[in-house]
């Protein structure tokens, strides 16, 4: 019973973080109440440096 449990559990484990890892897109979502230009340079810069998208919320 303990083999079966370990198993199955070892299992579930594994399909778990295989679908967490996929990633299609790189993309950080900021939820910020500023909303100032300077802001908006940054962001940019970021996603130009680094690939990285980033989502103003």
């Amino acid at each position: 019973m303990f083999r079966l449990f370990a198993a199955s559990f070892a299992a579930a484990l594994s399909l778990a973080l295989v679908a967490g890892a996929r990633a299609e897109t790189q993309e950080v979502n900021i939820y910020s109440a500023r909303h100032y230009d300077t802001d908006l340079d940054l962001y940019d810069r970021f996603t130009e440096e680094t690939g990285i998208e980033v989502n103003l919320i």
